[in-house]
């Protein structure tokens, strides 16, 4: 097993307090009257500790020539001790006036032990009390920083040892994490991210889903994190103690979630944090409440740039039940009370920022989300954060292999310009949507969940805004109309499911991306592009044509593409459709696909963009840079082959010349015994 690392333990405080008597004491087990002033870093074994975390523990000077050595001492511990006596009353008024300051001024985030030394020149245990309310209670309240009060004696050689322990257990069990500051009332609360992984700490150990832990469960649970079982009187004791204090803690099938927060909060709020941590630990928390990376550490692929991370059938499985779970009123939708519930078990919503945000999926009214968008939502995390989604998995209770989580498909094969051979189909595909000012970007966006007639988007918006639904293939459709049509839903944890993931491109942003010097690779994490324009406007067809032979190129003409024909129900324009059948003769495209996007009609369009993505034979522009370096090639191919042909002409001839020269080397190579 690796050695804990050292934790560092500066002792501090006002001249004559007793620093170098009290670190001597702990190291010698004997009191010195006449201890130097200041000792070098005392280092005390890992076996000196019960946790086995070795401590080195640094004296500070007390002379104002020295004040640039503590600072930087101060700076480099993990933990303070801050001391002060009561033979001399300045120097616990200089712990609020100067010293906690002076940490706050030098940034020091570490926590700190405030410590009365030679408490036996304290009268009686009467002052002692008095001065813990009077005094030291305040200061804990108003400093954070402050994790515990205690006192000691090196003369008398009390608690000297228990001083350091205290501090090291302020570093490996934090309470900063876990319990905040004390409220109008006093009590300190328990705080929300604790909460949540000990939420999932519950769900893990409540096996059998009931909503209690049972005899056995408690058990296991006390197994598993301290390697042995409850004693029938000690389970007796915590449900009385429970069932005392919190209605619903326990009921007929054991300790319910709020008993089980509870005893939680009771040890924290009693100074035995090592029990919640060691819970917490137990489970794979850090000291920021988070999984430790060793728990994912598995899933740490590394995608290539064409790959693209999917999540397995297993997993849509799993998340499919997490979604039934979650929703409490059986309505086949999850409220955003419902969905913040579900998160109850990770530290926060994954959902959050501009990725997520400009996101859309199918959703129903009053915002919830649908069980298409559920899991439409969780593919795309998987696409574009394949970390994230493993890591929130495993929050929401995913026990299976980590490994076993996502799947690894490259988008290469699918991108060879003028493959005849189907690539591999992808669960996951990403198009990009380009076209004009009203070309209807944003309507084919929303009626790929749903949503075509409602709302509006402005195409000028810096950021792409993408929508993620799937379509079924079988007939074009996206999910959302499909369940409309067909009440009978589909299970979306079968495998051959394909989710669609399109972005909208405006002409701004399309020329600042073709301009770029990178523009090839942001093209690569494409699988197809689809090109608006209004068939009612000649300039429009112009300007997607363009476009599309920009991208193609920049893309190495490996992207498939295709055109569509918007506002079909206005009428295509005589020039537009003449035009149109030139470009696709030129580029050897198949026709534009002529849709009412305002009358729903985009369907045709999704099943058209996944039959590209997965066939791109039969959607790469022959742009003119293509056809060039096809010249290239069957330049190069025949130079290649009259140049082979040369070549064995002009060694025949040798061969010949070679024998007509010299008949008598030929003879003797035949036949060696005629030359002797």
């Amino acid at each position: 097993m690796a050695e804990l690392p050292t934790v560092r333990i500066g002792v501090i405080g006002d001249a004559g307090v007793g620093k170098t008597s009290l670190i001597t004491a702990t190291a010698t087990e004997t009191f010195s009257e006449s201890p130097p002033p200041v000792l070098p870093d005392t280092r005390l074994p890992a076996q000196c500790t019960p946790e086995g975390v070795p401590l080195r523990i640094i004296d500070t000077s007390s002379k104002p020539e020295d004040r640039s050595s503590v600072e930087e001492k101060i700076r480099s511990c993990d933990v303070i001790v801050l001391l002060f006596t009561l033979d001399k009353p300045d120097s616990l008024r200089r712990v609020s006036s100067y010293w906690l300051p002076e940490l706050r001024r030098l940034k020091a985030k570490a926590p700190v032990t405030l410590v009365l030394a030679k408490t036996d020149l304290v009268p009686n245990d009467q002052v002692l009390q008095e001065l813990k309310a009077d005094k030291l209670d305040p200061i804990v309240q108003r400093n954070r920083q402050v994790e515990t009060c205690m006192d000691c004696s090196a003369k008398g050689l009390s608690h000297v040892g228990e001083v350091f322990y205290t501090a090291m257990k302020a570093v490996i069990y934090p309470s900063a994490p876990l319990f905040g500051p004390a409220g109008a009332n006093g009590i300190g609360q328990i705080k929300p991210a604790a909460i949540n992984a000990l939420n999932r700490v519950f769900m893990l150990c409540d096996k059998d889903k009931d909503g209690a832990l049972s005899n056995k469960e408690l058990n296991a649970f006390q197994t598993k994190c301290f390697s042995a079982p409850l004693q029938p009187e000690e389970l007796v004791g915590i449900k009385k103690v429970v069932a005392d204090k919190v209605p619903g803690g326990i009921n007929q099938k054991g300790l319910t979630l709020d008993g089980f927060i509870f005893l939680n909060a009771l040890f924290i709020e009693r100074g035995r944090l090592e029990t919640t941590w060691a819970i917490l630990r137990c489970f794979g928390y850090g000291n920021n409440l988070r999984l430790n990376e060793s728990e994912i550490a598995a899933a740490r692929l590394v995608p290539a740039p064409d790959q693209v991370a999917e999540l397995t059938p297993d997993v849509r499985k799993f998340l499919l039940q997490k979604f039934k779970d979650a929703d409490t009123d059986r309505d086949q939708l999850l409220s955003p009370e419902e969905l913040q519930h579900l998160w109850s078990t990770a530290p926060d919503s994954p959902w959050q920022g501009p990725r997520y945000s400009g996101t859309m999926v199918e959703t129903a009214g009053r915002g919830c989300l649908t069980r298409e968008g559920f899991v439409s939502m969780w593919t795309f995390m998987a696409a574009t954060d394949h970390l994230a989604a493993v890591e929130y998995l495993v929050y929401l209770g995913y026990e299976g292999p980590i490994t076993g989580i996502l799947q690894l498909k490259g988008r290469r094969q699918e991108l060879t310009s003028r493959s005849t051979t189907k690539a591999v189909p992808r669960s996951f595909l990403k198009g990009l949507v380009f076209g004009g000012e009203s070309s209807g970007k944003s309507t084919l966006l929303r009626g790929l969940v749903g949503t075509a007639g409602q709302g509006s988007h402005s195409s000028d918006e810096a950021l792409p805004h993408s929508a993620v639904n799937r379509v079924d293939c079988s007939s074009g459709t996206s999910s959302s109309s499909g369940f409309r049509e067909n009440s009978k839903a589909i299970t979306l944890a079968e495998p051959g499911q394909t989710w669609l993931q399109l972005s909208e491109v405006s002409m701004r942003a399309a020329e600042g991306m073709l301009a770029s010097s990178n523009c090839s690779e942001q093209l690569l994490g494409y699988d197809v592009a689809a090109f608006l324009f209004d068939c009612s406007r000649p300039q429009s067809f112009r300007e997607a044509r363009l476009l599309l032979e920009h991208v193609a190129t920049a893309s190495g003409n490996t992207m498939p593409c295709v055109l569509v024909a918007t506002k079909d129900d206005l009428g295509m324009h005589t020039a537009v459709e003449k035009d149109c059948g030139h470009a696709c003769l030129a580029l050897h495209l198949p026709l534009p696909i002529s849709v009412s996007l305002q009358l729903g009609e985009g369907r045709s369009v999704y099943q058209e963009l996944i039959k590209a993505a997965q066939q791109p034979s039969r959607a790469i522009p022959e742009t003119p840079s293509l056809k060039a370096a096809q010249q290239f090639r069957k330049t190069m191919r025949q130079a290649m082959l009259w140049t082979g042909v040369g070549a064995c002409i002009a060694v025949g001839g040798y061969i010949v010349y070679r024998s007509v020269r010299n008949p008598i080397w030929t003879n003797a190579a035949l036949a060696p015994s005629e030359c002797v």
